[in-house]
Order: structure tokens, then sequence, then C-alpha cells
């Protein structure tokens, strides 16, 4: 782990906002697929220590949010990005942010999908957003996505998820209720899913509705 610099402060406001920018494109195309490389390769001087994940970590965190780390690297993560944005880690059903690393098992995916505050029908904002770790993301795949800000139809490929896409239907059954994803990978891409996108495994012909 590297020491974060505070002389490079104007640097990083600067990955940040174009981060920002880059990430609003994609919630506004989901299922389109996002290089934020540069950017992850430009925050090595704070850390070498999941670059993705904090990267995603500076841009959405401060002293007001809150946040929980699925991983087994759990406590040293949260400790990095408590000391550098502030934010508090707090339980998995309380988190505005909850992040699955690769590492995580099964059972904290599980848990992570079926924890998640979903927000209420007053305050339907008053819910988590989660960002996963996964191996590759790819233009084609096994997954047909529909529904907003998509043109008729979208797919792209994502190992494992099949593990997650029956518990995502069940968290977003009851719109607005539900939760939004950022997912990501060892590319450092990034693929925006609104909790209004609806999912088609194509491969077993079975469609998972928000």
């Amino acid at each position: 782990m590297k020491p974060f610099s505070i002389s490079k402060n104007d640097e990083l406001s600067h990955i940040i906002q174009k981060t920002y920018r880059l990430t609003l494109d994609g919630w506004s195309h989901p299922g389109k697929i996002i290089s934020l490389a540069e950017q992850v390769n430009a925050i090595n001087f704070i850390s070498d220590f999941h670059p993705f994940a904090l990267l995603i970590g500076l841009m959405l965190l401060d002293a007001e949010a809150s946040f929980y780390i699925s991983s087994s690297d759990n406590p040293s993560f949260s400790k990095l990005i408590n000391q550098i944005t502030y934010a508090r880690q707090v339980q998995i059903n309380e988190a505005d942010f909850i992040f699955i690393l690769n590492d995580a098992s099964q059972d904290q995916i599980q848990e992570a999908f079926r924890k998640a505050k979903s927000g209420t029908f007053l305050n339907p904002h008053q819910s988590a957003t989660m960002m996963m770790e996964v191996a590759s993301l790819k233009i084609k795949g096994g997954m047909t996505l529909s529904g907003p800000g998509i043109d008729k139809t979208c797919s792209f490929g994502v190992d494992g998820a099949e593990v997650w896409i029956p518990l995502r239907k069940e968290k977003n059954q009851e719109f607005p209720l539900g939760i939004d994803m950022m997912i990501f990978d060892h590319s450092n891409q990034l693929v925006c899913l609104p909790r209004t996108t609806q999912i088609e495994l194509v491969q077993e012909r079975k469609s998972w509705d928000m």
C-alpha cells in the first residue's frame, strides 16, 4: 500500500471528475461497457490495493455516506476507504454502498442482496448501491438487457451471473423499491445496471424481470 500524497489533491480531483462523467454515461446507457483503465492507473499514487473499488469509493463516498465490504480483505480495505473518504463502515443492512469484491463467497453474495436496503415507497432513493467485482465483462454474452436507456435490447456477458440475477430480481420486484448495481472487472471496465433494467438469461431461456 502506498501513502496518500496530499500534494496531489488537484490531480485526484480531475481524475474523480472524469470518472464521474464516464459513470454517468454508464447509468444513461445500461449495459454499455465503460473503460476506466486510465483513471484506475492514475490513482496508483494512492494505493495499488483493490484499485477499481478504491476509485469508485473515492467518487461516491464522503463523511456522510456509509459502506460495507464483502471480502476477506474487509478490515484492511475498509480502513483504507475510511482514512481517505471519512465514510463510515456499518452493518450490511444499513450501508448506502456495498462492495462485493472478487473473493466474496456465494454465501456473502447472497447475504449482500438479501440484506441490502431497498428504500421505502416514500423514499425509494434511500436504498443501497451495490458494486460487484467480477473476472471479466464481455460485449457479447448470455445476458440480454432491456428497459429505459436501452434501444430495444443490448447484451453482455459476465461469469457467475446465474448466482445473483435471481437475487436481484427478488430485490427489485416491488418497483420503485430495489437496488442499483455497478459491475466492474479486472480489466477496469464498468457496466451500470439501474433497478429499472430487465435481464434475460438467453442461454437458459429464462427472463428475470425487475
